[in-house]
């Protein structure tokens, strides 16, 4: 399991350092997501890495869009 560093903070762009260990280590990237408002937590189904980080990010992104953190101010990366 990887946890992404400063998690909770507002970022301007992805780190890709994730991406890229499981692409070499040829396994799938789960994300998990944390809704705070509707109190659910969310499992993303498994996908592989192809390589090329800029083709997966928006679908990435699009994951996380709508998920409400505690946070209100550490919105999702797009």
């Amino acid at each position: 399991m990887l946890l992404l560093r400063k998690a909770l903070e507002k970022v301007e762009k992805w780190k890709t350092g994730f991406y890229y260990m499981a692409y070499q280590a040829g396994i799938p990237i789960v994300f998990t997501s944390i809704d705070y408002v509707n109190r659910t937590v969310k499992f993303n189904a498994p996908f592989t890495p192809n390589g090329n980080f800029g083709t997966r990010c928006s679908q990435m992104a699009a994951y996380f869009k709508n998920i409400k953190g505690r946070n209100r101010t550490a919105g999702p990366v797009i």
